[in-house]
Formats: structure tokens, sequence, C-alpha cells
């Protein structure tokens, strides 16, 4: 499994992420613009209301969106050193672990 260079200190880093669930009738922006790093060995809490996009960024990060559904049209996630959006689904099962 290859690493990216990009990681730091941090053991997750989101840069201009966006996120778009398709629908039979329109595009619905689910995050638009998000930004986040997690240092390694630091707790990070989400909070906000229904349908502020929680559940549509931790399932971007594991990329285990729902396919041809929902979809990241920018941005960058490296977790632990691995560009999710570019890893194989082989690399992405390692990630997840069982």
């Amino acid at each position: 499994m290859e690493r990216c260079k990009l990681m730091s200190k941090n053991i997750l880093e989101v840069r201009n992420l966006h996120v778009v669930y398709r629908t039979d009738d329109d595009l619905i922006y689910a995050l638009n613009g998000v930004d986040l790093n997690m240092p390694a060995g630091k707790t990070l809490g989400l909070v906000g209301e229904t349908g502020a996009g929680k559940s549509t960024l931790a399932l971007s990060i594991m990329r285990i969106l729902q396919n041809k559904v929902g979809i990241v049209k920018e941005g960058t996630i490296i977790l632990d050193g691995i560009d999710v959006l570019s890893a194989s689904e082989s690399e992405m099962r390692k990630v997840r672990g069982s």
C-alpha cells in the first residue's frame, strides 16, 4: 500500500471535500468544501443537526458511499498516509479491516 507524502503529524486530512447525492430528480449537495485535520493520538467529535453531513463525511472517509448515488465531486482525503480517493478497493479493505 503506497503512502502519500502529504501526511505529517495528522492521521486524517480532508481538504475541500464536496459530496453530492444523486436522486431521480436532482442532485443534493451534502458537503460543500469541508476541511478537517485530525492529529495522531487525538479524538475528534462531530456534532450538528440532522442532515448536516456528519454521516456523509464518515462514509466518504471510509469510501463507502452508496455506489452511483453518493459522489465525491471534489477534494482530497488522506487517512493514515493513504489517499483514500485514489486507493484501490483491495487497499481500502485493508484500511477498513474486518
